[in-house]
């Protein structure tokens, strides 16, 4: 959870406890106490769920490795029907353009820069 997020959570605890404040003024002290309390609660478990959230190891949430060794080079050679059979075993389609107009540099399976070669 971002500081910008906690923020905007603040200020909306903040406008819920001075209008909820002030109409449970208007039915006693007893209402108003209750309006506190709440808003107090609700900053607490706010502040706590930062604080879990910073301690929370992030690391988990990385992208994978490739799934094969990353090699210098990887020969894609387009099919009539506009697949591409990759040297790693793969196949790749895109719905428009080539590979390079997709900004496909690097095979998505091995890691290696993409060599076009002659159709088929």
């Amino acid at each position: 959870m971002s500081i910008e997020v906690m923020k905007q959570a603040e200020k909306a605890i903040d406008l819920v406890f001075s209008v909820g404040f002030e109409e449970s003024t208007r039915s006693g002290k007893k209402r108003a106490d209750s309006v506190a309390d709440f808003c107090a609660k609700t900053r607490l478990a706010l502040r706590q769920a930062i604080e879990q959230d910073q301690q929370t190891d992030h690391r988990d949430f990385r992208v994978p490795a490739p799934t094969a060794p990353a090699k210098p080079t990887c020969t894609w050679t387009e099919d009539a029907d506009g697949y591409y059979s990759t040297e790693c075993g793969e196949a790749y389609v895109f719905n428009d353009g080539t590979p390079a107009h997709n900004n496909a540099y690097f095979c998505h399976h091995c890691g290696g820069t993409i060599v076009m070669g002659e159709p088929l």
